[in-house]
């Protein structure tokens, strides 16, 4: 049952006992007025009093009730009308139909600066927009004498596409259109333009690396580590193939070409062998030490505390907080439930305390850790030595097998933590290490978006890809891949942290 649903019900219940004081309070008071003994008039009369007041004390509970309704009401339909904004984003709409969306959240939460902010913003690039279009129409008429550069036009001047030189060109483009100009030399202007913006964009590159370090510094920009920030320094590709063919090999399934999970699944289902053995082989093949990781040193030195998520099953990045002396509080979702604790509970282990402590959502929500340590959210679990051992919660929070990402799937609005997620606003994400190159990746990184898809601070990833179903899903969850060196950024965070 949702929460509106709950006070919808609760507030038939107060009608329905409504009518029937009110049935009453009419039944006692009709009794009072045709009674003529002093003393039954008394006694009416104190019942009567006392109806009305039960009646007034119902009244103000149905009024609240009613306000509560209405305030759920409109929460519910300002999350649908940002959903609905984020997936037109996601989509490349038209800037028309991104203010209609946006001009009915204004009405819903008038008060609103970001909103209010961003209605604005709409209205200027529809205003530009239509300039653009109307432009880009005239403009097809001179077909012949600007094929050069007419694909190039169309992108420019699409407002879908928000170019930055959208508004410029069109300027220019009229003034073509009107005479002032021979199509020659509205050709050369439009690549020098186009050219020019090349150039600022690779000379504001160092600034950018400035500002993206700063961000990260100053606790500003949720940071998701991937697996393979360790290969990012070897220069070797995920050697996740390398585990895998171990793990193939010691089963005996020698033509085995799956993925780590695939492999996993069988693994744990295979007699002597079991999920214990697995997780032990999985130990055993991790990382251990590895103090050339200088991203990690930089961030145990920043003295913001931070937001991290990591899908590493390994613990570089703890033990590079604990050399540095920087505290913080590991966070993983319990994926195999047992009769101590069910799906969605959570394990933490603080690096200034022994052992494990387990919460529930609602605990956790209680909590303030980031006013004392850093937050490491561990969305797949850790795997590091004593994290396994038969009596701890952690080794029922690690996602690692088939059906662990299966159980994922089904329960992602469970198992993550609205804690974790709400640590996302005003906030940037950025993504460093990792790519979306497995389906048990997509999954992970899309079950996150999701949560974060109604906040309007940019979403990013180092680096391009030129293959075609990771552009797809980046694009589709509205993440901007910049062409950013992470050595660079990384010498960036180096200076600022030193």
């Amino acid at each position: 049952m949702s929460e509106r649903e709950r006070i919808q019900q609760t507030l038939e219940s107060l009608k329905q006992n409504w009518q029937l004081l009110s049935a009453k309070r009419e039944a006692v008071e009709k009794q009072f007025l045709l009674e003529t003994d002093a003393a039954r008039r008394f006694q009416q009369k104190a019942t009567l009093d006392e109806t009305v007041a039960e009646l007034t004390t119902l009244e103000t509970k149905i009024a609240a009730t009613e306000q509560e309704l209405a305030t759920e009401t409109n929460a519910d339909q300002t999350k649908q009308l940002r959903d609905e904004l984020a997936t037109l984003r996601r989509n490349k709409v038209y800037p028309q139909e991104l203010l209609q969306i946006a001009l009915q959240l204004q009405a819903l939460i008038p008060h609103d600066p970001k909103i209010n902010q961003e209605v604005s913003e709409l209205q200027q690039r529809v205003e530009q927009g239509n300039l653009a279009r109307q432009v880009f129409a005239r403009l097809t008429a001179h077909f012949a004498a600007l094929a050069p550069i007419i694909t190039l036009l169309s992108q420019v001047l699409d407002p879908r596409n928000q170019h930055e030189q959208m508004t410029t060109i069109a300027t220019i483009a009229q003034n073509f259109l009107d005479g002032h100009m021979q199509a020659p030399d509205f050709i050369q202007i439009f690549q020098s333009l186009l050219s020019s913006a090349a150039v600022n964009a690779r000379s504001n590159n160092t600034h950018q690396y400035a500002k993206v370090a700063e961000s990260i510094s100053k606790g500003r920009t949720v940071l998701f580590l991937g697996s393979a920030i360790p290969h990012l320094y070897a220069g070797s590709n995920d050697d996740e193939q390398v585990l895998v063919s171990k793990l193939a090999e010691e089963i005996q399934y020698q033509s085995f070409s799956g993925s780590l999970s695939s492999i996993a699944e069988y693994y744990q289902l295979t007699p002597g062998f079991g999920r214990r053995s697995l997780l032990e082989n999985l130990q055993k093949s991790l990382p251990q030490d590895m103090p050339a990781l200088s991203l990690y040193a930089s961030l145990a030195h920043i003295p913001t505390h931070l937001v991290i998520i990591s899908a590493a099953y390994d613990t570089l990045l703890e033990n590079a907080f604990r050399a540095a002396g920087k505290p913080f509080v590991e966070i993983a979702s319990i994926i195999i439930p047992t009769d101590d604790y069910k799906l969605g509970y959570l394990v933490l282990k603080y690096s200034d305390r022994a052992g494990e402590e387990r919460y529930t959502q609602e605990q956790l929500s209680q909590l303030e850790l980031l006013k004392q340590y850093s937050i490491l959210y561990k969305i797949r679990g850790t795997c590091g030595e004593g994290y396994t051992d038969n009596n701890t919660a952690w080794r029922d929070a690690l996602t690692l097998s088939e059906s662990n990402y299966f159980t994922f799937a089904e329960n992602a609005g469970k198992i993550i933590p609205d804690y974790i997620t709400r640590q996302f606003r005003d906030r940037e994400f950025l993504f460093i290490g990792f790519s979306p190159a497995r389906w048990e990746d997509r999954l992970l990184a899309r079950a996150l978006l999701l949560k974060r898809h109604n906040y309007p601070e940019p979403c990013y990833t180092i680096g391009k890809t030129d293959d075609p179903l990771q552009k797809a899903f980046w694009e589709n969850q509205n993440v901007r891949q910049y062409e950013m060196d992470f050595a660079e950024l990384d010498k960036h965070l180096q200076e600022a942290n030193p």
